[in-house]
């Protein structure tokens, strides 16, 4: 591997490093905002993948998942987040 190579390799890995830790931190904002027990296991079926093991866990995929799909320029992600998270779960 070559240093170019491998400074960029670093680059993206601390860049999805960055991404998860935003992703937890946007699950638990959401959790606290609606008011989901954050070590309980209900919504691992419902948003998460295997391998999640509480809500906490569930929530931060199902927010990679739906980032993934946004433009996120304009927008107030967590009002957005907890719209959709309110429609998915149909409260």
């Amino acid at each position: 591997m070559t240093p170019v190579q491998f400074a960029q390799t670093w680059e993206a890995h601390q860049q999805t490093r960055t991404s998860q830790r935003r992703y937890q931190q946007l699950a638990d904002e959401l959790a606290m905002e609606a008011h989901i027990q954050p070590e309980a296991k209900h919504l691992v079926s419902i948003l998460g993948k295997s391998g999640d093991r509480t809500n906490l866990d569930a929530l931060a995929t199902w927010i990679a998942c739906e980032l993934a799909k946004l433009d996120l320029s304009g927008i107030d992600v967590f009002n957005y987040l907890y719209a959709r998270l309110a429609m998915t779960l149909d409260v």
